[in-house]
């Protein structure tokens, strides 16, 4: 299953990522729990960062089913909170993934956060080697394997940000 390796440490890596982000700058998530009337406060937004760190690091650096799991359910969570977002009688302006305020709910970000979701589950059903091992066994001592990864994670990121202001901007011209 080493050919979906890729992809996961992409998706772990992006969790992790987002995380740190809302550590950093939790005002747009606070802004968007908000909205929905959930709970908000700044400290809540950090200890979520704070565990989404935890989980990304552990499944990008271990693939233990467990860490892959959560994973999934955090990504699963991601894409309904974002379609709640986008039912909501109060308008949410951005979902604060990325402790931004340019990253508007949208179907292209229900659907990276289901297809993350789907390749975190693939590999808690079948689990990858730890990122050692899988390093170990690419050429170049895997850096063209984190190179790409590193690609996916970039592409997931505009795909999540910037493309849904794009189309939304090329619609409204």
């Amino acid at each position: 299953m080493l050919s979906i390796a890729g992809p996961y440490l992409a998706v772990a890596a992006l969790l992790a990522l987002g995380g740190g982000l809302k550590v950093v700058r939790p005002t747009e998530t606070a802004t968007a729990l908000a909205a929905l009337g959930l709970p908000s406060q700044p400290y809540l937004v950090r200890g979520l960062g704070i565990v989404e760190i935890v989980i990304g690091a552990a499944a990008f650096l271990t693939s233990h089913p467990i860490a892959s799991l959560l994973t999934a359910a955090a990504y699963v969570s991601f894409a309904v909170f974002v379609l709640v977002a986008r039912r909501a009688e109060t308008p949410v302006q951005s979902c604060g993934c990325f402790g931004k305020a340019e990253t508007p709910p949208s179907l292209i970000h229900i659907t990276v956060n289901l297809a993350a979701a789907g390749i975190a589950a693939v590999t808690a059903a079948r689990p990858i080697p730890a990122l050692a091992e899988v390093l170990a066994d690419q050429p170049g001592f895997g850096v063209p394997l984190l190179l790409l990864t590193g690609v996916i994670i970039y592409l997931l990121y505009v795909a999540i940000t910037a493309l849904p202001q794009t189309l939304r901007a090329t619609r409204s011209s």
